[in-house]
């Protein structure tokens, strides 16, 4: 599912992959991202504000999804 409609994401998905500008930023669990995080993720492609979300990089974050 990609969608920016976080409500609906946060209720159906196991798993989460984060995208700003093409490339993927973070993915994990959706127990460990919330929406606060999550947006500031889309938008600027860094969680400033602590540990929410896994904080994957992108190159173990992309091995991740093809595994």
């Amino acid at each position: 599912m990609i969608s920016h409609n976080l409500n609906d994401v946060f209720a159906v998905a196991d798993r989460i992959a984060v995208l700003r500008l093409g490339h993927l930023v973070s993915s994990g669990p959706v127990e460990d991202y919330d929406t606060q995080s999550t947006v500031e993720l889309i938008t600027t492609g860094t969680l400033n504000g602590g540990a929410a979300g896994s904080g994957t990089d992108a190159t173990s974050a992309s091995s991740d999804l093809e595994g």
